[in-house]
Formats: structure tokens, C-alpha cells, sequence
């Protein structure tokens, strides 16, 4: 494993104090490899070759195999911290980060880029040379991020608004993860955490489903499956059939010999308490 790249920290505040930032998150947006070969190349020596064989005398001979360097990889990405910004890192530009939109006062546990963002354009910023905090994104940029302070958002990072507050939520959400059907063109969020509820809303903020887990929730993911249904509907017409069976060849009781004598007695019960009656009358 080797480190091709790492980012540097925000620089200080207005009093000149160090700002401490910590990352709860990073997600990718749009990577894509170098073009060219290594930035680093060997120039070709000038030097004759007697005076390189003096060198040779005169100095002692040091082994310096250094590897080529290579150019870090052009990868565009999203990151969280728990001062409550999401900032973006372009590794051909710079260490630090070239985008900052402050989301919350309370630090972010979670967040994820929603499938109506556009894939990162060659100049990502309009115009190029300006600051984290005044930078305009120029491909759309849209969100759905929550915070330790239980507040869940559809965020556009690209026109720093908020387009969407999810609601129903009882706690911080720990875990966002979305689900966009291509075949609809629908997106669905859930979100789990603290409170102990499974939320799902979709792309315009409504909640579509909210379920008590029972359990605080750390991690949620979307899961495609067959409708049950339709796997076991052969199988339920086939019990409905044996179940008709079996009622079928049931006896109803009270027939036969014995049902017979049954009706019989209670008919001669109801025979004798008439006549107790009329005799009463008379």
C-alpha cells in the first residue's frame, strides 16, 4: 500500500488559530485517470566522460536509487467534518480543498450525492481563481446529508441552498443510503440512527416509510429482491386446494344412526315439556 496522495488542513481562522477539523466521511465524485506519462523525467547528461570519470575519483560514490515519481491520480471528491462543511478536494489542483459550504454548526455523521448531480465538468469552478467559501461549482451538485443536532437535508452544494428539511426523524441519523430506479427515474433515501426508526423518504423530502427498529441503527443499505408474492403464488393455490379437500370429506356432525337418535330424543323432550305446559293451562 502507498500513500499517493493526502490533503493539507484548512488554514487558519481570522485570529490566526489553528483550525482543528476532523473528516467523518468522504465520498468520490467523477474520478478519472492522468493523461501524459510521469511528471518527473531523467535529463540527459552534458557531461563528457573524462570529467565524469574525475568526478568519479575525486568524490565518493553514493547510491541514490530514487523511483520515478508519478503524478497523483485525478480524483475529485467530497469530504465531511465535524465543524459542519462538506469540502471538495481536486488532487490536480490543490492540497487543500477548493470548495467549502458550510451545512451545520453541529458536525455531520452522514451524507451521500444524489443521482440528479451531473458528472463533474473539465473546469470544475466558474471562475477558477477565487475562494473555498465564494467558489461557484459549475456542474449541479445536489446532496442528502444529516448532523449530530438530528437534522437530515437535501443540500445544493452547487447553489449553497437548502432545497429539502426530511422530517420524522426522533435522533442524529448515523447512515444515509439512497436507491434510484432508472426505470422511473425515482430516487429513495433511508436513514437510521439514534432514534431507533427506519426513515425513507424520496427525491422531493416526503417520508414515505417510517418503521421502528427496536434498535439503534448504524448502517443502512437498499437490497433488491423478487416479490414473494409472485414466487409463491403456485404454492398458496395448491394448499387452498387441499384445505377444500379436507373440508369436503369431513362428516357434518349429527348425521348417521347416532344423529338420528339425537334429533330424536330432543324431539321427544320438546314433545313432553308441551304437554307439561297444557296441563298447567288446564
Amino acid at each position: 500500500m502507498k500513500r499517493v496522495w493526502s490533503s493539507k488542513a484548512p488554514k487558519n481562522d481570522e485570529r490566526g488559530l489553528e483550525r482543528v477539523v476532523l473528516t467523518t466521511g468522504v465520498e468520490f465524485w467523477g474520478a478519472q485517470p492522468v493523461e501524459g506519462s510521469s511528471s518527473s523525467a531523467t535529463s540527459s547528461s552534458t557531461t563528457s566522460a573524462p570529467q565524469a570519470a574525475a568526478n568519479s575519483v575525486n568524490k565518493p560514490h553514493r547510491h541514490h536509487h530514487r523511483p520515478p515519481t508519478t503524478p497523483p491520480p485525478h480524483l475529485r471528491f467530497l469530504a465531511a467534518s465535524t465543524d459542519g462543511c462538506i469540502r471538495i478536494y481536486d488532487t490536480t489542483l490543490s492540497r487543500r480543498a477548493i470548495h467549502t459550504t458550510p451545512i451545520s454548526t453541529s458536525p455531520i455523521t452522514s451524507f451521500t450525492i444524489l443521482p440528479s448531480s451531473s458528472a463533474p465538468s473539465t473546469t470544475l469552478l466558474t471562475p477558477p481563481s477565487t475562494t473555498p467559501l465564494t467558489a461557484a461549482l459549475s456542474s449541479p451538485l445536489t446532496i442528502a446529508v444529516s448532523t449530530l443536532s438530528s437534522e437530515t437535508h437535501i443540500f445544493s452544494l452547487s447553489s449553497r441552498r437548502l432545497l429539502h428539511s426530511l422530517r420524522g426523524t426522533t435522533g442524529a441519523i448515523q447512515n444515509l443510503c439512497l436507491h434510484h430506479d432508472e426505470a422511473t427515474d425515482e430516487t429513495l433515501i433511508a436513514g437510521v440512527g439514534n432514534g431507533r426508526y427506519l426513515c425513507v423518504w424520496d427525491q422531493n423530502g416526503k417520508l414515505v416509510v417510517r418503521a421502528f427498529t427496536k434498535t439503534v441503527g448504524t448502517t443502512v443499505a437498499f437490497v433488491e429482491v423478487e416479490d414473494e408474492a409472485e414466487e409463491t403464488g403456485g404454492e398458496n393455490e395448491e394448499g387452498d386446494q387441499e384445505e377444500e379437500d379436507v373440508w369436503e370429506g369431513m362428516k357434518v356432525v349429527g348425521e348417521g344412526e347416532e344423529g338420528e337418535k339425537k334429533r330424536k330424543g330432543r324431539g321427544r323432550e320438546e314433545e313432553d315439556k308441551e304437554e307439561r305446559r297444557k296441563k298447567v293451562r288446564g
